[in-house]
């Protein structure tokens, strides 16, 4: 039997009970397994705020950290982006004469039948097809055709080059296409 001050008896038959009892008094009475854990972290996590840390990588008193290297001349202040070098390849929109589809819908009123929209597509394919070769001559390449919502193609070409697909025939304006990265881990483009 301990003292008064403990209050829990220890059996003979039970030595390594009355030891954990003796040196953990929450086992003493009936606590979740959960508990005991989560009182023994916050514990730990106390204890380990209350030991100093203790810094191990002390400055040296001499600056032999860094060395002088040597020079190989002297350096350019101005640079020049990627984007900005007349032979970078940039993305743009080439955007055609004549309304897409959905325009061609909105002034008509109605909605187009699978043909309509069919023949309105291949009128504007036919016109985009013919300066094809045209921009591929630029040394530019077409990617991607587009005729529901805007009416157009999408080229990458040099920056050089970009210019000269105004003059085309058909073509209305030559706009950028902004670059976009598109984050994984939000699910944005910025």
């Amino acid at each position: 039997m301990l003292g008064p001050g403990f209050g829990v008896a220890i059996a003979s038959d039970q030595p390594r009970r009355a030891a954990a009892i003796l040196f953990f008094p929450l086992l003493a009475r009936k606590v979740s397994v959960l508990a005991v854990r989560t009182r023994i972290l916050i514990a730990t996590f106390a204890l380990a705020l209350v030991v100093p840390t203790v810094a191990t990588a002390a400055p040296k008193s001499d600056d032999s950290t860094f060395r002088t290297m040597p020079s190989a001349g002297r350096l350019s202040a101005s640079i020049t982006p990627r984007v900005l070098a007349s032979d970078a390849l940039v993305n743009v929109m080439v955007e055609m004469s004549g309304n897409p589809v959905a325009v061609e819908e909105a002034e008509a009123g109605h909605e187009f039948t699978t043909a309509q929209r069919s023949a309105v597509r291949a009128k504007l394919r036919k016109a985009q097809n013919a300066i094809s070769d045209d921009i591929a001559a630029k040394g530019g390449k077409v990617m991607s055709h587009m005729q529901s919502a805007y009416n157009g193609m999408r080229v990458r070409i040099s920056t050089r080059s970009a210019a000269g697909l105004a003059k085309l025939p058909g073509v209305t304006a030559v706009h950028s296409v902004p670059v976009r990265t598109c984050l994984l881990y939000t699910s944005r483009c910025v």
